[in-house]
């Protein structure tokens, strides 16, 4: 991933390692002025308003319908689309709310303040304690008796001290959490007793920079009133409400003390609100960089993605000019990648009223570099200076992972090999690959030219579940491999000859040397069991180690032969003693090895 963010910007004198072409004006005054990002161009938002509560129910129906997708709820994450909802029916006014204690400040029976998080739930941060009354705020001050009603019962809000409320928008998510900062493409409110025109209004902020300003309609004493707008795009990171004309109430942190009465005539416009309706937050991350200057910007850079090793060609800047006349050729740029590289930069109109820069660089490792951005004015001595973050990402590698064979035999060789690849386009991997059974690690091989690392072992009996672990290198990343599941079984009976030598009887019983040889190329790990399977019922092995219990058939006798190994081509004797009670002694013999007890 390659991204370009633009966070600040300074205007400067060339620096000395930059040879920039300079030419005075004789008319200073005809100097323009470049500042960063493209000029501030906020189509008008759409509004919305009504008086009435059938009116403001119609009102925030539209509302929603503008905005699309479903009402989101409380869920405390991040949506794609839709929109939020507080009507503040969920708070509870005596005390217990949010946990109480010092999460709930009571101000008076039925009338409490929540902490700023108490909706980070659903995309909102206060600026501070706001309060919440389930009584139309009577008992902070009896003089607004039946000019709250609610609009969706059964509890109102409204600030206290003063007659403003202020609030961000934040990522939805958990109480308690840093908040993250988000913006929105639209918020509406329910006012009221909003009855002095042009006094009570929402604006409307993105950072500092004031959007747009609506003004709430007028109604009577204790309507329910309504303004909203809604704008293209995501730009709203803040709004703050005008209540009124006048506060409602006053508290210190331990009593409250009662505003004064409404008295429209007066010029005392006593209000409170109710519902709010926001187009759901979306993360800062998530939307083009905003860019300080006197004439701001919506997209100061693009988003780009490149591999690691290849190479980027793109938008690494934009700026504007105070102007209007100026053209691209009026300027010259330079690029300092942040890796070594200096290249000049190509500026072109982007047909939003500013310039772009754009430029060539092939990054041969992963991380971030501060690219900075020399735009200079062949007319001219200034220089604007926007610097960005180059952030490569490691390229992302797979791993496959083959084996010579599907099941394997105590002591018989396999390999594994793995190959390692990188996206089309991008760099080859290089570095080593480990080789692992289960979380035991086997051995480390370096990758040829081709990105194939082969790892040749013999495996002790049992399952085994093999991986291969590319380490990767400064260009791509790690990467493990699926799993090999892989049977190596203990009987070596085909990697051996079993020789029966001469019987000859001694003290009642029958001894019969027997000789196993190694005829395969790699030694057979030990220890190494002879077992006799089918032995006639009229035969004891007198000599005998035990019966089989972990290996097939069970209860098969077995004599310890050696050890081992036995190497490639060597040959081990045990004597088998037997006792005959009558007939032939008839027998399989099975050779065994690598456990511990058949």
């Amino acid at each position: 991933m390659f991204l370009l963010s633009n966070r600040r910007c300074s205007v400067r004198r060339a620096r000395k390692d930059l040879t920039v072409r300079i030419e005075a004006l004789e008319d200073r005054s005809l100097m323009s002025v470049l500042f960063p990002g493209n000029p501030v161009t906020v189509a008008p938002p759409q509004q919305f308003a009504a008086v009435g509560t059938t009116n403001v129910a119609t009102a925030i129906s539209s509302f929603r319908t503008a905005i699309g997708g479903v009402d989101n709820g409380a869920t405390a994450s991040p949506q794609v689309g839709g929109s939020r909802t507080i009507n503040w029916d969920a708070v509870t006014t005596d005390g217990t709310d949010f946990g109480g204690g010092a999460n709930t400040t009571v101000i008076a029976a039925n009338t409490v303040g929540i902490p700023q998080d108490r909706f980070q739930t659903r995309g909102v941060f206060f600026e501070t304690i706001y309060a919440v009354s389930s009584d139309g705020f009577v008992t902070v001050n009896p003089n607004v008796t039946g000019l709250f009603p609610a609009f969706s019962p059964s509890n109102t809000f409204a600030m206290f001290n003063d007659h403003t409320i202020d609030l961000s928008f934040v990522t939805a998510g958990a109480n308690g959490t840093t908040p993250a900062p988000a913006a929105t493409r639209g918020f509406g409110a329910v006012f009221l007793n909003s009855e002095t025109a042009n006094t009570s209004s929402i604006q409307y902020f993105d950072g500092d920079r004031l959007l747009a300003t609506v003004f709430v309609p007028a109604g009577t004493a204790g309507q329910a009133e309504f303004a909203g707008a809604l704008f293209a795009s995501p730009l709203v990171t803040r709004v703050s409400l005008t209540l009124g004309t006048d506060t409602l109430f006053s508290f210190d942190g331990k009593t409250f003390t009662s505003g004064g009465k409404d008295d429209p005539a007066g010029g005392h416009n006593l209000v409170a609100t109710d519902d709010f309706v926001y187009a759901e937050p979306q993360s800062l991350a998530n939307l083009p960089t905003v860019v300080p200057g006197p004439q701001g910007t919506n997209d100061a850079t693009a988003l780009i993605t490149s591999n690691v090793g290849a190479a980027f060609s793109g938008t690494v800047a934009t700026f504007s000019s105070s102007n209007p006349t100026d053209i691209a050729k009026n300027f010259f740029a330079v690029i300092n990648w942040g890796d070594g590289h200096l290249t000049n930069g190509l500026v072109t109109s982007n047909g939003q009223g500013g310039f772009d820069v754009s430029g060539r660089n092939t990054f041969i490792s992963a991380g971030s570099f501060p690219v900075t951005v020399n735009v200079s004015q062949f007319a001219a001595p200034q220089v604007i200076t926007l610097l960005n973050t180059a952030k490569l990402s490691k390229v992302t590698s797979q791993v496959s992972l083959t084996s010579s064979s599907s099941s394997g035999f105590s002591g018989q060789p396999i390999t594994f090999t793995a190959k390692v690849t990188n996206p089309a386009g991008s760099v080859a991997p290089t570095g080593n690959v480990t080789f692992f059974d289960g979380a035991t690690p086997l051995g480390l091989v370096p990758l040829d030219s081709t990105g194939t690392a082969k790892f040749t072992t013999s495996l002790t009996p049992g399952t085994h579940s093999i991986t291969a672990t590319y380490n990767g290198d400064t260009t791509s990343s790690t990467s493990t491999s699926t799993a090999i599941s892989l049977v190596v079984s203990p009987d070596v009976t085909s990697f051996v000859s079993v020789v029966l030598g001469a019987k000859r009887r001694r003290r009642g019983g029958i001894i019969q040397r027997i000789t196993i040889t190694n005829r395969g190329n790699n030694a057979i790990g030990g220890p190494i069991f002879l077992v006799l399977d089918n032995l006639s019922s009229n035969v004891r092995l007198a000599n005998s180690a035990g019966t089989t219990t972990n290996v097939a058939p069970l209860g098969s006798p077995f004599v310890r032969v050696s050890d081992g190994p036995l190497g490639a081509g060597s040959s081990v004797t045990v004597d088998l003693v037997f006792n005959v009670r009558r007939g032939r002694i008839g027998v399989n013999y099975r050779v065994l090895s690598g456990i511990s007890q058949p």
